[in-house]
């Protein structure tokens, strides 16, 4: 279980590549942003610092319209090269790289704000229906949003014991 949060504060602390890093299906894809950590040159480089700006910056990921047709609207291109993009770059398709996303928003706002229910918290996410969110989570965490928190909260009431102590 990760607990390295990728948001902080509201505002992505790591590009795309660092978040998607353990969820790459790098079994068939090699991805070429992961291998470095640097963006590639030519075109496929400028695609992946505009997704980064518009799903991370501007948060479309959390749009609940947010769709890679979307996307590729808004980047000026077409929805085939944005997949390629997605795929070559992170080595994983469109629908899952929003879920993981959503999911990653979302553990970072039960951190900062323990007390707000989970629903809510779906909903702050981009989640349209609580078992779609429950399900994702735990695929992705091994645990659900509820448990997840609980062990947050743990962990964190610990650390702070610990540098008080």
């Amino acid at each position: 279980m990760n607990m390295n949060l990728s948001f902080e504060h509201g505002k992505a602390r790591y590009g795309l590549g660092e978040i998607l890093r353990p969820f790459s299906e790098s079994a068939t894809v090699k991805p070429c942003v992961m291998e470095s950590g640097m963006l590639p040159y030519g075109r496929l480089g400028l695609m992946a610092a505009e997704m980064e700006k518009i799903l991370l910056e501007e948060k479309f990921f959390l749009d609940r319209h947010c769709t890679i047709e979307r996307l590729a609207r808004k980047m000026t291109t077409n929805r085939t090269y944005v997949a390629e993009a997605v795929h070559r770059l992170y080595g994983i398709r469109f629908r899952p790289m929003v879920a993981i996303l959503r999911v990653e928003y979302s553990k970072s706002l039960m951190v900062e704000m323990p007390d707000v229910a989970i629903e809510q918290l779906m909903t702050q996410s981009g989640f349209l229906y609580l078992s779609q969110y429950g399900q994702k989570f735990r695929e992705l965490n091994g645990l659900t949003p509820r448990e997840w928190r609980h062990m947050a909260c743990e962990a964190k009431q610990k650390l702070h014991e610990n540098a008080s102590g």
